[in-house]
């Protein structure tokens, strides 16, 4: 439903709060995000404890200007998994 980063946003760097909410609620446990770096390297993130059943949050730290992907995978509470991608750039 949401995010922030938003689609094809540009952010202040170097250090922000990745904030991901869906329609449904989700299980944390189950879920990942990753982001790609400019040089395509992946690193997974870590999650913070779940707030709100519907949304996962975690926090950037460290990254220079770029563009970024954040790549999710997230499991529904009906058990259907979803995925996506979110590109940015850190300014």
């Amino acid at each position: 439903m949401e995010s922030t980063p938003k689609l094809n946003s540009t952010v202040k760097g170097p250090d922000f709060t990745i904030t991901l909410r869906y329609n449904v609620r989700i299980d944390g446990g189950r879920s990942r995000v990753r982001l790609v770096l400019p040089d395509g390297k992946v690193s997974t993130l870590s999650l913070a404890t779940q707030a709100r059943p519907d949304t996962l949050q975690s926090h950037a730290v460290g990254l220079n200007p770029g563009v970024y992907i954040l790549q999710w995978q997230v499991l529904a509470s009906d058990g259907h998994m979803s995925r996506g991608v979110i590109p940015f750039t850190v300014n």
